[in-house]
């Protein structure tokens, strides 16, 4: 008896199980400690398949991880949009922004610290590491106008710099959870709900006590 053929896969399933297999192996083991041979062998594709979609390890890692923070930012942009400006609770949406914010970060914290440290790098990790954070700010355009259509809607004033806000308050998430050993001296670090708690306290209280823009002459 002959036995029948599995039918053939689609294009966007084999990337799906590659990516899936690869974000996997990438949060739990980290960049370094991750093997092609693994991605392989979790996604049940050959190598040449593999590598017909992806060329290295590098651009899997890229394709995972601007996937994760862009699919953050554009939840917490649209989360923003379903609902007119002004309309939700101010500390609560600041928390919502924060953990989700947080929480895409610690997926990856040890291969983002990875790539901190070789962004200034002239071989294959550092071009890795830019190519991600260009990527990276690219997508916090979106979040600056979402930001300043729910500052104004709330009534807060002052904020004549969105792009330097979004960077202050990116920039303090991305230190809670990657510089958390610099910053808190050992057995004293506050857990992750006291962390986010207080980042989206201070973003908060940031906007609301701002003084109004001085008058035109």
């Amino acid at each position: 008896m002959t036995g029948t053929r599995a039918p053939r896969r689609s294009t966007e399933e084999v990337q799906r199980l590659i990516l899936e297999a690869a974000r996997t192996l990438f949060e739990r083991q980290g960049y370094q400690a991750t093997t092609t041979a693994q991605i392989v062998e979790r996604s049940a594709v050959d190598p040449p398949t593999l590598y017909r979609h992806f060329a290295s390890k590098a651009a899997l890692f890229e394709a995972t991880v601007v996937c994760s923070l862009r699919e953050f930012i554009d939840r917490q942009v649209e989360s923003w949009r379903s609902n007119p400006p002004g309309q939700g609770e101010p500390l609560e949406l600041a928390r919502h922004f924060v953990g989700g914010f947080y929480n895409a970060l610690e997926r990856h914290r040890d291969s983002l610290r990875l790539l901190l440290t070789a962004t200034g790098d002239d071989d294959a990790l550092g071009d890795l590491a830019r190519a991600i954070s260009n990527q990276f700010t690219e997508g916090l355009i979106a979040l600056r106008q979402a930001l300043v259509d729910e500052t104004q809607a709330q009534g807060y004033q002052g904020l004549d710099t969105p792009e330097a806000t979004i960077g202050a308050i990116t920039g303090m998430i991305i230190a809670l959870v990657l510089l958390d050993e610099w910053i808190f001296p050992a057995g004293t670090r506050p857990d992750k709900e006291t962390r986010i708690n207080e980042a989206a306290a201070m973003m908060i209280h940031g906007f609301a006590h701002r003084p109004p823009p001085p008058a035109s002459p």
